[in-house]
């Protein structure tokens, strides 16, 4: 590869590194959150911050949740498991700093962190990222 190549390819490189935001990159958007009880087969309904059912599954199952939910905005969620003859549980799930944001600082990746990151919602992770519910029986009287 000639010099004037190499310059140019370091150049692309370091421009796409700089216009880019490490979490989104490293973490994307959504994250996967593993969800069982004991015993299996009970309903999970997750809502967002609004009440609004955004995942229906069945355990043991895994939802895929957006990190986000707008600009500088980390989202919030309240899974609710449920099976008949069981108590319901409902179990919140959290968005907090992703530590991947961080790169962008190392790597002077100022769209990054104040732009894209913010944006995909790559600048937060969710916790927990596994729940297990141990369902307890409806005790009749």
């Amino acid at each position: 590869m000639n010099p004037k190549s190499l310059v140019c390819l370091s150049l692309s490189l370091v421009s796409i590194f700089s216009l880019s935001g490490c979490a989104s990159i490293m973490s994307g958007s959504r994250k996967n959150i593993s969800i069982n009880s004991n015993p299996p087969g009970a309903h999970v309904s997750v809502a967002d911050k609004n009440g609004a059912e955004v995942a229906s599954l069945t355990t043991p199952c895994v939802a895929s949740l957006k990190r986000g939910s707008g600009f500088f905005t980390g989202a919030r969620y309240v899974a609710k498991i449920d099976k008949p003859g069981y108590q319901t549980q409902e179990f919140k799930i959290d968005s907090t700093a992703n530590p991947w944001m961080l790169g962008n600082v190392v790597f002077g990746g100022v769209i990054g962190l104040l732009i894209v990151d913010p944006v995909t919602g790559g600048m937060y992770t969710l916790t927990p990222s596994e729940i297990e519910a141990q369902l307890q029986p409806i005790k009749k009287p």
